[in-house]
């Protein structure tokens, strides 16, 4: 996995086993702006056939580490990190 930094670096990112402990356990962004958790078919709107919970929790509980490393959305998109600020799809 890849993401790029805001100055405009590239970091690679190690896919670590998820905390659910199922391999086949992923994400995606769904169609409200958020991030989904899950596994199985990925439907058109970004929401998975079988949801998981712990991982969407152990997003919720990194998201204060997340923001920090994310740092100010860039001038021009001040709403670029608002998908970081929601709780993890499936909620509670």
């Amino acid at each position: 996995m890849e993401f790029q930094k805001t100055s405009g670096e590239k970091e690679m990112i190690k896919r670590e086993t998820p905390p659910c402990g199922d391999k086949e356990c992923s994400c995606s962004t769904g169609i409200h702006g958020g991030i989904t958790y899950g596994r199985g078919k990925l439907d058109e709107l970004g929401f998975w056939e079988i949801p998981c919970r712990p991982c969407a929790v152990a997003a919720d509980e990194r998201r204060p580490q997340l923001l920090k490393s994310l740092g100010e959305p860039p001038e021009n998109d001040p709403h670029a990190h608002d998908w970081a600020k929601m709780d993890a799809w499936p909620y509670e």
